[in-house]
């Protein structure tokens, strides 16, 4: 009985996890609303261009056909601009060991203009506030990844100028959590008249839940019976 419930139990987490993971690999910007991602600039000031689907004259996707990915850029602001452009993922029930891998690059311009991307986390359920300025982050308080900080324009750690992957297992929030994660393209001193930003695409996201630690317990339980009925049979 313990391990009919343990596996039935197993296989329910195994469903939900499943349920819960997710690929986005932006064939269609326009749909990802829908799908209730969320996207909003809050550059300063304000620029001509938000989040769009990727452009072949820029470089190629990583996989798939050849404008699958997103892609923001130096006229999200105008002027000398602080660059926050935010793409907020579909609401999600969080747990320790799930993880959010994504490949993401930049061009090769005439002149380097470094970019950044950041990667944060929200525990606020199903809130997007990301507050109302180019420095805000509110609910989006937990950075998990920073790539190219520095604004480097060269070297191992500049932003890739060729599809790279990254990926960030998820830690320390003991008891599973809804939120969401999202991306921010965020540059400073950048848009047409700054001295940073080119443009970054982000391609294939896949968010992956693993199973809750409570299940895999009852199957660790269960392995004691499974192994009795085993010798029982001989």
């Amino acid at each position: 009985m313990i391990l009919a419930l343990a596996l039935a139990a197993v296989s329910a987490a195994a469903r939900s996890a499943h349920a819960q993971s997710f690929t986005e690999g932006f064939n269609n910007v326009s749909m990802l609303t829908g799908d209730d991602w969320v996207l909003q600039n809050l550059s300063a000031p304000l620029g001509t261009s938000g989040w769009y689907q990727g452009q072949t004259d820029q470089f190629t996707t990583f996989m798939g056909p050849a404008n699958s990915f997103i892609s923001a850029d130096f006229q999200n602001g105008s002027g000398i601009a602080t660059i926050s452009n935010w793409l907020i993922s579909p609401q999600r029930t969080f747990s320790d060991g799930d993880t959010i891998s994504f490949f993401t690059r930049t061009d090769i311009g005439p002149v380097a203009f470094p970019d950044r991307l950041q990667l944060r986390l929200s525990r606020s359920g199903a809130s997007t506030d990301v507050g109302a300025t180019s420095t805000s982050w509110n609910d989006f308080d937990e950075l998990l990844l920073d790539i190219n900080p520095d604004y480097l324009t060269g070297g191992p750690n500049s932003y890739p100028t060729s599809w790279m992957q990254f990926e960030v297992t998820l830690s320390g929030l003991g008891l599973p959590t809804p939120g969401r994660f999202a991306f921010r393209y965020f540059v400073e001193n950048g848009g047409p008249a700054g001295t940073r930003s080119n443009v970054i695409g982000i391609d294939t996201v896949v968010y992956t839940a693993v199973p809750e630690p409570s299940t895999l317990g009852l199957l660790a339980m269960a392995v004691p019976f499974i192994g009795r009925r085993r010798r029982h049979r001989r």
